[in-house]
């Protein structure tokens, strides 16, 4: 019997003892989640627990984009193991604005519904009331201090909302009078974009800030930087770092001519990672979807860690991303396109109940590195499993062979470990992976899994462990022969 800490020098009687938890299966650590996104105030730079949607305002501004992600992941995982980093807008960068121009004309009494991103505030109209009256009333709804990510002025019968943060992400934001409910007799609204946002912010010093840290999955408010937080995601999987992740992002498809919901252009642009971005989901948005694509990142990142949380690997098809409202009806891709978007490396959502509910999370790796078709590395899920199998066997090695001694095979003494034990003790996890439902095909892994002593380093065990991953129920594809 081995003692940990009691010396065998000792010779003073008699009692001498110690305390000490015994061996078993390790507890699955809780998933931490990280938001990115611009704020509004000077807290950015520097990673930051937040507890509360509520906290993220009083820290990034309310409002700011960064804020605005943090209502939509309190939303989805209000449990969760949040942190998030500030950025700053970029110097000499410009917001985006729209504008909606009022008309009145012996004005009836009645509502306008107008949406600014995915939220939306009624606005009494009352008998006669002037085409000014009514613009101040809708720029006051949206006030500065507001959660909304854009402020509303008004002049002579014209909105203007802006974006509180300046850049690209704000071109994205839905502004419209909801033409599901009559305008008021004799009240005309337009809508039309203004300055569109400009110049945005690099993640260097984000990246930087983030340092060490694990964050299993990690929220970015605007695409175009997801390339450069991917690269560092990447370099995480590897062996010098073993700190893995999964980033989400969002895009809104941009219309062209015969191309009104972007589908087109979304399919050109994602050749651009479907070599390499194996650890990166990218939610595809139409032009017209109420939900601005950095709150809509932020919601699928929280559904991804909430279910991870509970059942790691399981396919996240059929939840919603709540308080994300989708685009209205003819104003949404078609299966087919979300189909071909899927096939492309985009992750997509359908509209259930006027609500986002995720397809299918996919990575947008579709290709090898010499551009033919290779889906090993499509399934989200998939790859989140092996995270978790990654961190689950770290610790059961941890567990079991802690400071021990290495020798050949054969009678072991105490405290020593052979390549047969470790190799036993590796058939174990692996079965106990199955009987959890993560894995399959036990007796496959058992008769092929290695376990060799190097002859270049005799401190050293290398082992292949030839496991297969339990897959998602995705689709159902029966004939119903009837007579």
């Amino acid at each position: 019997m081995a003692m940990t800490n009691v010396p065998l020098s000792i010779r003073l009687p008699f009692f001498w003892g110690e305390a000490a938890p015994a061996a078993q299966t390790p507890v699955s650590a809780r998933q931490k989640g990280l938001l990115i996104g611009q704020v509004t105030t000077s807290n950015y730079g520097v990673p930051r627990a937040i507890a509360s949607a509520d906290q993220a305002a009083s820290l990034f501004g309310r409002g700011s984009f960064l804020h605005r992600m943090a209502l939509k992941a309190f939303n989805a995982c209000p449990w969760g193991d949040w942190t998030a980093i500030g950025v700053a807008d970029a110097a000499d960068s410009t917001p985006a604005t729209k504008t909606i121009t009022i008309t009145a004309s012996n004005a009836g009494a009645g509502t306008l519904r107008v949406w600014v991103g995915s939220d939306c505030q009624d606005i009494g109209v009352t008998a006669s009331e002037s085409a000014s009256d009514i613009a101040t009333a809708i720029a006051a709804a949206f006030p500065s201090g507001g959660d909304y990510p854009m402020t509303g002025t008004h002049n002579s019968g014209v909105v203007t909302l802006t974006a509180k943060n300046k850049g690209t992400a704000g071109n994205g934001i839905y502004v419209a009078v909801d033409g599901n409910i009559p305008l008021p007799s004799g009240v005309t609204a337009v809508v039309a974009t203004g300055a569109t946002g400009a110049t945005d912010p690099t993640l260097t010093s984000t990246i930087s800030a983030i340092a060490d840290k694990t964050y299993n999955k990690v929220a970015v408010w605007l695409n175009d930087l997801g390339d450069e937080l991917s690269t560092d995601i990447l370099d995480r999987w590897g062996w010098q770092r073993q700190q893995h992740g999964y980033g989400f992002s969002a895009v809104n498809g941009t219309s062209g001519v015969g191309d009104t919901l972007g589908y087109t252009a979304l399919l050109g642009a994602a050749s651009t990672y479907a070599a390499t971005h194996w650890t990166w989901s990218c939610l595809s948005l139409e032009p017209a979807c109420k939900t601005p694509a950095f709150e809509a990142a932020a919601g699928l990142c929280a559904v991804a860690l909430r279910s991870d949380d509970v059942d790691p690997g399981l396919t996240i098809h059929g939840l919603a991303l709540q308080g994300c409202p989708a685009a209205d009806a003819g104003s949404q891709f078609t299966p087919k396109m979300r189909n071909d978007l899927l096939y492309a490396g985009y992750t997509t959502c359908g509209d259930v109940g006027g609500i986002l509910t995720v397809d299918r999370a996919v990575t947008r790796k579709t290709q090898n590195a010499y551009g033919s078709r290779d889906e090993r590395q499509s399934s989200a899920a998939k790859i989140w499993l092996c995270e978790w199998a990654l961190n689950d066997l770290r610790a059961t090695m941890e567990t079991e062979y802690a400071r021990c001694r290495l020798v050949n095979d054969g009678p072991a003494p105490e405290g020593c470990a052979t390549p047969s034990m470790v190799r036993g003790t590796l058939i174990a996890w692996y079965e106990k992976l199955c009987r959890l439902g993560y894995a399959q095909d036990p007796e496959t892994f058992a008769a092929n899994v290695q376990v060799v002593r190097p002859t270049g380093d005799k401190n050293r065990l290398d082992a292949l462990l030839p496991a297969n991953l339990a897959d998602n129920f995705e689709i159902f594809a029966p004939v119903l022969s009837y007579s």
